[in-house]
């Protein structure tokens, strides 16, 4: 018994160590493709950069994600992401939009999460690292359009309630490492 407690403190403290390299061995400048997908389709692709860099800064770092459009012209999401004490976790980020709005990020399983709504719309982001790359996705979800159903009555006479949010559409990029002397 206390063999099998001790091995699970061991792969517990191991994967806290692992968690704990975000953003440190992410750090660079990547680019890529993302394309905007909605029911019927691409609709859209838009070349993107996207540099998670010191800031110079403790436990900050640049988050900035430039989208290179032909049809809408340059857009700069020039955000920061850091971690402090007071989050109480090393896999607690926050995202500072440096305007005053600040969006919590969850680091687990090698991924960045983070749900949050905007104007009655709800958006899930995802950052991961696949190999060199990073993969990034938001869906948008429209909870106006979405699905209310209620269970049938269990043994006990309970009834639940389920709502299904509508997704309509989802935007995603595989970022590569930007080959050195491009700007």
């Amino acid at each position: 018994m206390k063999k099998s407690i001790f091995i699970f403190f061991l792969l517990l403290g191991l994967q806290a160590r692992t968690q704990s390299n975000f953003p440190l061995s992410w750090l660079g400048s990547y680019e890529g493709d993302m394309y905007l997908e909605y029911l019927d389709g691409i609709k859209d692709t838009v070349p993107v950069t996207f540099d998670l860099l010191e800031t110079g800064k403790p436990n900050r770092w640049t988050f900035k994600m430039t989208y290179n459009s032909k049809k809408w012209g340059t857009m700069v999401k020039d955000y920061e992401i850091f971690w402090n004490d007071s989050l109480k976790s090393p896999n607690l980020f926050l995202l500072d939009e440096k305007d005053g709005i600040l969006i919590q990020e969850v680091f687990m399983n090698q991924r960045l999460f983070s749900h949050f709504e905007v104007e009655g719309g709800h958006f899930i982001s995802l950052l991961e690292r696949q190999g060199k790359n990073l993969y990034f996705e938001i869906r948008c979800t429209d909870p106006k359009q979405g699905l209310v159903s209620r269970s049938e009555k269990d043994a006990e006479g309970n009834s639940y309630q389920v709502s299904n949010y509508f997704q309509y559409t989802v935007q995603y990029v595989v970022l590569k490492p930007k080959k050195k002397g491009k700007k």
